[in-house]
């Protein structure tokens, strides 16, 4: 039973994309409402205690797998989808886009779900051609032709590397140059430090909700924590979490020295996914539950902020931060999401990034006491820059606009939905960090049982 309540979550996205041209956006929106039901319905009755995880099994291989971990995951991103949809501008909706979002949503939940390093490695190309696709069907521009350009270089480069390491790790005795080659694939698309131009554009540039789509559920986070936190070696993870660090703080600067919103905004982006990336790769249990609960709570309050950001660009067109543009009178609500998602990303007292934050920082500080706290340097300049970003767009002369600047219904039905969970879990936030400290206590369990066993000599591993 339960387990075809979970293959229907996965099938019913793209069930409803081969409608074809008949699809309405309100049958994607029911299409989504029914994911999120069942999604939500499998977090609500959760594992039967005596298994570790839910199988789906076609003969004798397992398919498909749900367990602690990525239970969490699968309502987190059916909402991402829904409330996209819901705030997509009639203007920006290209030839197929609805199509392209609903097969998005498909490939994410399977890839979230998936037992086999191969079939990921499938998934995790797709969904990188379906970014492209709804790329492609943009206005052409000079623009538009450079990002294509690079996305082709990081984003091709990224599929093959880690197409070979899922390969090299279906080996029997996995090689180290399997491993590399997975981290280089997952860098790729995590956007780490030197690897990262390719975000900045394509946020830029490319169709804002198929870019957050494509961003915040984090496959690289998932991969990471999937195939190589329980077994790549110490020095590798510690290497990737000092890069992270790094790069979190790069893209606090970036945003802080940005003129352009939608910069503001990629820089804020690249920052604090970089944070969940620093956590999933420490090896104490509060940094990684903090990662972990961070992903939730950070992935959350990012799409509420960039779909705010789309919003205002629907209503306003191009915006730069050099001016003072008023507009709090005529739109409180837009002006008020836009603050309360800003400060729940930075980790504001009542939201649960605030208490995600505090553990990831405790985890890394007493990992790596020298550079952990770049995690509180980063959270405080990102908070800086929201805040002037707030000053700029809503604050100073009052402005007059052409289009309302109120939000619709549907807008606000988005906001709510992206909002509630960052609320109620932030003031009765124990029965979801639970899960968090579990699955992070689950992972530290397994890396220590095959760091054993490598350790024992190949007659008693035998």
């Amino acid at each position: 039973m339960i387990q075809l309540v979970h293959f229907s979550a996965i099938c019913v996205p793209v069930l409803a994309a081969l409608l074809g041209p008949r699809l309405s956006r309100r049958s994607a929106l029911q299409a989504c409402s029914l994911v999120l039901l069942l999604s939500t319905f499998l977090l609500v009755h959760g594992i039967p205690p005596e298994i570790s995880r839910l199988t789906l099994q076609v003969g004798t291989t397992d398919c498909l797998f749900l367990d602690g971990f990525s239970l969490w995951l699968l309502p987190y991103t059916a909402v991402i989808y829904l409330t996209i949809l819901l705030c997509t501008p009639r203007a920006e909706r290209t030839h197929g886009s609805t199509h392209r979002l609903l097969i998005g949503l498909s490939l994410d939940l399977a890839f979230f779900s998936a037992s086999s390093p191969l079939a990921m490695s499938v998934i995790w190309v797709l969904t990188h051609l379906n970014l492209v696709w709804e790329i492609r069907q943009q206005p052409r521009n000079a623009g538009l032709t450079r990002l294509l350009r690079i996305l082709s270089l990081y984003m091709g480069a990224g599929c093959i590397f880690f197409l070979l390491g899922t390969w090299g790790l279906s080996q029997a005795g996995a090689p180290a140059w399997a491993y590399v080659s997975i981290t280089l694939g997952i860098v790729l698309r995590k956007a780490i430090v030197p690897f990262h131009q390719w975000l900045p554009e394509l946020i830029e540039r490319g169709p804002l909700g198929h870019v957050i789509a494509f961003c915040t559920p984090q496959l690289g986070a998932y991969a990471l924590v999937r195939l190589l936190a329980p077994t790549a070696s110490q020095e590798l993870l510690v290497s990737l979490s000092a890069a992270s660090l790094f790069t979190a703080a790069y893209g606090a600067c970036l945003a802080f020295g940005r003129r352009s919103f939608r910069g503001t905004y990629a820089g804020l982006f690249m920052g604090q996914t970089s944070l969940v990336f620093a956590g999933l790769q420490c090896t104490t249990h509060a940094s990684l539950a903090g990662g972990l609960a961070l992903w939730i709570s950070g992935g959350l309050a990012l799409t509420g902020l960039g779909l705010t950001v789309w919003a205002l660009i629907a209503r306003r067109g191009r915006i730069n931060l050099d001016l003072y543009q008023g507009g709090f009178e005529r739109s409180p609500l837009l002006a008020a999401s836009f603050l309360i998602f800003g400060l729940a990303a930075c980790g504001f007292p009542g939201t649960l990034g605030f208490l995600s934050q505090d553990l990831l920082l405790q985890g890394t500080t007493q990992e790596f006491p020298h550079i952990g706290a770049l995690v509180a340097v980063t959270t405080a300049v990102n908070g800086i820059t929201l805040m002037r970003a707030y000053l700029h767009l809503f604050c100073g002369s009052t402005a007059t606009y052409e289009v309302s600047q109120s939000l619709r219904p549907r807008e606000r039905l988005a906001m709510l939905l992206l909002l509630a969970p960052l609320f109620i879990l932030g003031f009765y936030p124990v029965k979801f960090l639970m899960s968090r400290w579990r699955a992070a206590d689950h992972i530290l369990q397994i890396r220590h049982i095959i760091k054993e066993t490598m350790n024992q000599p190949l007659g008693v591993r035998q």
